[in-house]
């Protein structure tokens, strides 16, 4: 029994050897014949495919895998998603007011803090943000949100006010005087306006905002032409006071309350 398992064992290892050296030379002859498919289709793995002979030995010396070389791509094929693109962005740094003269492209660029009311400064919300809160109210300004944000950038007023104010007046123009007067902030009859119903009444929402914007910055009564008068806080007293029977504690934190919550959906 000794003897007959000492001279089986010889030949069955040849055999095994041969099956190994066997299997060995189908397997490069499988990678050698799709590195010649890969090749004739324009593939670049077809480089590493028709080099993984080469690499065995190497590799084998090493303890790494084969497959893993000619398999795995050296860069991805596809491009990263946007929303990885926008993680790795770092948000731009607070600013208020302005620091310099940066480019305003449609969209929220000052990221100032929820809680700064000051309404001089470059736009907080978006075209889209303002374009989404009409909507919501189903105003009949719709459309008008490029206009309203243009204006703010041309009269140095966040557009998140103008919004806010139009919003707290008349619900985004769908009641009161504002129906009819095309008006976002209700402002009283004045020289160089039609007047209608004790109101300022426009040809256009734009020109409405525009007369908003102009009395903010330029009429001497709230910021600009001398005045300090900048802050949701001290402006409301003045443009909306309780002898008119304004509650200006409420018309206040609706104002300031409306711009925190669209500069968070900005983030």
């Amino acid at each position: 029994m000794l003897s007959s398992e000492i001279s089986f064992r010889p030949g069955r290892a040849r055999r095994v050897t041969r099956l190994a050296n066997n299997l060995r030379l189908l397997s490069w002859l499988l990678l050698l014949l799709s590195a010649g498919w890969l090749l004739q289709t324009g593939n670049p793995a077809a480089t590493r495919v028709a080099a993984a002979p080469v690499l065995l030995a190497e590799q084998r010396r090493a303890g790494q895998s084969l497959i893993a070389t000619v398999s795995s791509p050296a860069a991805p094929l596809l491009p990263p998603s946007p929303n990885a693109l926008v993680a790795a962005t770092p948000p731009p740094q607070a600013t208020n007011p302005p620091a310099g003269n940066e480019q305003v492209a449609g969209s929220g660029q000052a990221q100032r803090q929820a809680s700064d009311y000051d309404l001089r400064g470059l736009p907080s919300i978006s075209v889209a943000t303002i374009e989404r809160v009409l909507a919501a109210y189903h105003s009949p300004a719709v459309g008008e949100g490029q206009g309203f944000f243009d204006l703010g950038v041309q009269y140095g007023i966040d557009p998140a006010f103008l919004l806010a104010f139009f919003t707290h007046e008349s619900t985004a123009g769908t009641a009161g005087a504002a129906v009819a007067n095309l008006s976002v902030g209700n402002i009283r009859c004045v020289a160089g306006y039609r007047c209608g119903g004790g109101y300022a009444a426009y040809d256009s929402w734009r020109q409405g905002a525009e007369h908003w914007y102009k009395l903010i910055t330029a009429s001497g009564l709230y910021c600009g032409a001398g005045s300090d008068r900048c802050t949701v806080a001290a402006i409301i007293p003045r443009y909306a006071p309780s002898v008119d029977n304004n509650n200006e504690a409420a018309y206040i934190a609706t104002v300031e309350g409306l711009v925190a919550e669209w500069r968070a959906a900005e983030r």
